[in-house]
């Protein structure tokens, strides 16, 4: 059997949908043969294909607003031109204008991780076009799932089709690097941990923040992630924690 994933950009993951592709690998099956199609802006190294893996680098541009869509175009054509896959699995809602590309040729599993258009760095145009691919993915996928709970409980009551919620799930293996706690005066039990790839709105940091601020603890909140996202709310959250 061969699947593709299409709608991802690195491998290996740095953050987001790329990290649950990721760890979902992990627990396909071996005899299975997985084509990956990654960008070529995103991965500079190279990676050699083994017995079941397989990398597939699709050229893009540097550019906000169309390395997304230029590689989607591009993945999809090669999807459909050259590929001879078994079933497609498309992650991001943001693909969902080059489904109907897919959809000449194959089924899809189609899976959600949040929409893309509540992102505050994207303007208004963006954001339009954004809900407008979201509804093309929605109505093209032949099977739909989500990694947000919030998300399903939404569009079970809006989509007449039948939606899985499939929550995302962490490996934790032998050689996983800890980071030193001693640097900031920490015990591994004096502390509340918040981790995302990106910080940025759609996140919640400022909710947690703000509950935290209320409550009566001696604990710490330990806040890991890439602040450089979204630089305006940053400084509102480096606010917030003084």
């Amino acid at each position: 059997m061969k699947l593709a994933i299409l709608g991802i950009k690195s491998f290996p993951a740095y953050f987001g949908a790329d990290r649950v592709v990721e760890n979902l690998i992990t627990r396909i099956d071996k005899k299975i043969n997985i084509y990956l199609y990654l960008t070529t802006v995103d991965n500079p190294k190279r990676l050699e294909c083994n017995s079941n893996l397989h990398f597939i680098y699709i050229p893009t541009l540097k550019s906000k607003y169309l390395k997304a869509p230029i590689f989607f175009l591009l993945s999809s054509m090669h999807a459909v031109i050259r590929g001879k896959y078994d079933i497609i699995h498309v992650n991001n809602s943001d693909f969902g204008l080059f489904n109907l590309i897919l959809k000449t040729k194959y089924k899809i599993i189609g899976t959600s991780h949040g929409s893309a258009y509540l992102r505050d760095k994207w303007n208004f145009i963006a954001k339009l076009f954004l809900k407008i691919f979201e509804k093309i993915f929605f109505w093209t996928s032949d099977i739909l799932t989500t990694v947000s709970i919030r998300q399903y409980n939404q569009l079970i009551k809006k989509i007449n089709k039948k939606i899985y919620f499939i929550p995302n799930g962490i490996s934790i293996e032998d050689n996983f690097e800890n980071i030193d706690l001693s640097r900031y005066n920490l015990l591994s039990t004096e502390y509340f941990l918040f981790c995302a790839g990106r910080i940025d709105k759609t996140k919640g940091l400022h909710i947690l923040i703000d509950a935290y601020d209320q409550i009566d603890t001696n604990k710490k909140l330990f806040i890991i992630g890439d602040f450089s996202h979204d630089k305006k709310y940053s400084e509102m959250i480096f606010e917030a924690c003084k």
